[in-house]
C-alpha cells in the first residue's frame, strides 16, 4: 500500500513511514521485551527480569505484548497513510479507525483468553503501540510541513 501511495503522490514519505513503523515495532517493542524479560503465563512467574530470550526462548519475553502493540501500531499506521496520502473521505477514515480499535480489542481478548499474556502485558502493548504510532505520526507531519515550506520558498524565489 505504501508503494502505491508513494507513486501516486510522487513522494518517498509513505514508504519511509511504513519502514519506520516496522522499525519501531521490531526495535522499539522488541527491545523492550528483551530488556524487561518477563516470562509468559505458561511459566507462572509474573516477575520482571526473570525470563529472557536466551534462557527460556520466546516464552521468556512477554512484556509488552507484541500482539497488542502490533495491532495498534501497524494497522494504525495503515489508516494514517490512507488518511493523509490518499483521497479517502473522512467517513472512510473514521470507519477504518474503528476497525483498528476492533482489531486491537480482539487481539487483547484472544491473547488473554488463550493465556498467552498477562493482562498488564496487553495493556502495556496497547500503550507502547500507541506511543510509537504517535511519535511516527508527529515526525511525518513535521517532515511534510518542512517539505511544503521548502516548496513555497522555491516557488517564491523563481
Amino acid at each position: 500500500m505504501a508503494i502505491v501511495l508513494a507513486r501516486r503522490n510522487q513522494s518517498w514519505r509513505p514508504i519511509g513511514f511504513a519502514l519506520a513503523t516496522e522499525a519501531a515495532f521490531y526495535l522499539g517493542v522488541g527491545s523492550m521485551k528483551v530488556l524487561l524479560a518477563r516470562p509468559s503465563t505458561t511459566l507462572h512467574d509474573p516477575r520482571f527480569f526473570q525470563g529472557g530470550l536466551l534462557d527460556v526462548g520466546n516464552r521468556g519475553i512477554s512484556f509488552p505484548s507484541g500482539h497488542a502493540a502490533e495491532a495498534v501500531l501497524i494497522y494504525g499506521a495503515a489508516v494514517y497513510l490512507i488518511a493523509h496520502y490518499s483521497n479517502a473521505s473522512r467517513k472512510l477514515v473514521h470507519i477504518l479507525t474503528w476497525v483498528v480499535v476492533a482489531i486491537s480489542v480482539n487481539s487483547v481478548v484472544v491473547s488473554f483468553l488463550l493465556g498467552w499474556h498477562w493482562a498488564t502485558d496487553l495493556i502495556a502493548g496497547l500503550i507502547a503501540g500507541g506511543l510509537f504510532l504517535r511519535i511516527l505520526v508527529e515526525c511525518d507531519r513535521r517532515l511534510r510541513r518542512r517539505a511544503e515550506q521548502q516548496e513555497t520558498i522555491a516557488l517564491a524565489s523563481r
